[in-house]
């Protein structure tokens, strides 16, 4: 845009954030739209008479403006890239468990056979996907203070799965990769942690939900996995794939 005047510059700068809003939307968020294209000086500028700014004050205003959203926009594509790379270039299951599938299989959701329980051929690479609102939940579970018999086994079960995700993610690495034993069946188990702007939703079963989602762009499948009925039902009607694992009882023969 050097060289342009600048009141051609202004209109040609609102003319294609306004472009990309409409082209954008459906396929990102309202906040993710904002950050990215129009920006607080966007909505500040918008319907403002170009005639009525010093040339040369909006020349450089607009310049900066553009230069800023370019460099946000970059940033974005190398992390999709990025994020492509992590979740297997669509070609990858991604499964979020839910905290009924901590509370019941303990530090053994790593080592479980998701392949035969889900029914997916060994070839598939599986990601087993830690959300921090399982995290959060487990945290707040371990504290209960229920004493039958029940609240102390589902305390024991909560204590195993958080020892595990520690011992598996303190080098702070996003990703650990773990080996399934089976020859080639590939698991990894990955950590989804929430950056600092993150706004989680209102109810843990919703978040883990909305992250399923969230990361089905980049994998090939998305899955939440549950024992509750109601969270598969949930996940189903917000656009996620979901199964929903039998416990010991229900799979019991007389």
């Amino acid at each position: 845009m050097n060289g342009s005047d600048p009141s051609d510059m202004f209109n040609r700068w609102l003319s294609w954030a306004a472009t990309q809003r409409v082209l954008l939307r459906g396929l990102i968020s309202e906040d993710d739209i904002d950050r990215l294209i129009t920006s607080r000086l966007y909505w500040s500028l918008f319907g403002s008479n170009s005639n009525y700014i010093d040339g040369r004050t909006l020349s450089t205003t607009v310049q900066n403006e553009v230069l800023t959203r370019q460099a946000a926009l970059d940033g974005e594509l190398r992390t999709f890239d990025s994020d492509s790379r992590t979740w297997g270039r669509g070609d990858a299951l991604a499964i979020v468990p839910d905290t009924s599938v901590f509370v019941a299989m303990g530090a053994g959701f790593a080592d479980a056979e998701w392949h035969n329980l889900l029914g997916e051929r060994p070839s598939v690479r599986l990601y087993v996907v830690v959300t921090m609102a399982a995290v959060v939940e487990l945290d707040g579970k371990k504290l209960s203070r229920d004493k039958t018999d029940h609240g102390e086994l589902v305390r024991t079960q909560v204590r195993a799965a958080l020892k595990r995700i520690e011992e598996m993610f303190y080098s702070n690495s996003a990703r650990h990769a773990y080996e399934e034993r089976g020859g080639f069946q590939q698991t990894t188990i990955a950590l989804l942690t929430d950056d600092l702007g993150h706004v989680p939703l209102e109810t843990p079963d919703a978040e883990m939900v909305r992250r399923g989602l969230d990361i089905l762009p980049y994998a090939g499948r998305s899955k939440l996995i549950s024992y509750d009925l109601n969270q598969t039902f949930r996940a189903r009607a917000a656009g996620l794939e979901s199964s929903r694992l039998k416990y010991d009882y229900e799979t019991e023969t007389a």
